[in-house]
């Protein structure tokens, strides 16, 4: 998984325990997700890193939701959204064996998901072009806000080190990464022309 699938995950999210909710569940079971789904769904690395990504991005779709539930509630919260990942990707993307579906149903969405198409050629491209068009538009930031992207968002380092590294209080350091994530949130939307 990249850093920058990381940060563009946690730029959905505008509540900052919200944000650290997901980060916590993302940097703790993001190796296990990929493994109860490669249990389920026989397909190549790949895939299996789409539908984890897949299933993160579910979870930030709803994370007012998440956030109210206990702890191991919202790791069932998780492993149900990557089953559910799983089982679309079987019915709209790949002809892949599920390990559990039985050999007629299996035959029928074979069948099925031979005849969709691969993303086009202009959509991969159009998909590059965006992130390209991120990445350049992220020198915007202020010198200070970069290193917080690099250092907090990408880098994972906790609050106080970042402080540190700056020499500034942590009150200080949240207002960073506050500011940094709702300018990078901005660049995102105006780069991918959301809203």
């Amino acid at each position: 998984m990249t850093d920058f699938f990381f940060a563009l995950l946690l730029s959905r999210i505008e509540n900052e325990e919200e944000q650290q909710i997901l980060a916590d569940l993302y940097l703790n079971y993001c190796t296990a997700v990929a493994k109860y789904i490669s249990k389920h769904l026989k397909a190549d690395p790949g895939d299996i890193e789409d539908c984890v990504q897949q299933c993160y991005l579910n979870v930030a779709r709803n994370m007012e939701t998440v956030a109210a539930l206990e702890p191991r509630r919202r790791l069932a919260y998780l492993l149900t959204a990557a089953l559910t990942t799983a089982r679309k990707f079987l019915l709209k993307r790949k002809d892949v064996v599920f390990a559990d579906v039985d050999s007629e149903e299996l035959d029928n969405l074979t069948y099925s998901t031979r005849h969709r198409a691969a993303p086009s050629a202009e959509f991969v491209t159009m998909e590059r072009e965006a992130l390209q068009a991120f990445y350049d538009r992220l020198s915007e930031l202020s010198p200070t806000e970069q290193t917080v992207f690099d250092l907090y968002i990408l880098g994972q380092m906790d609050r106080d080190a970042l402080a540190k590294q700056l020499g500034i209080s942590s009150d200080s350091v949240r207002t960073y990464i506050s500011r940094t994530t709702r300018h990078a949130r901005q660049i995102l939307r105006e780069v991918c022309s959301l809203d």
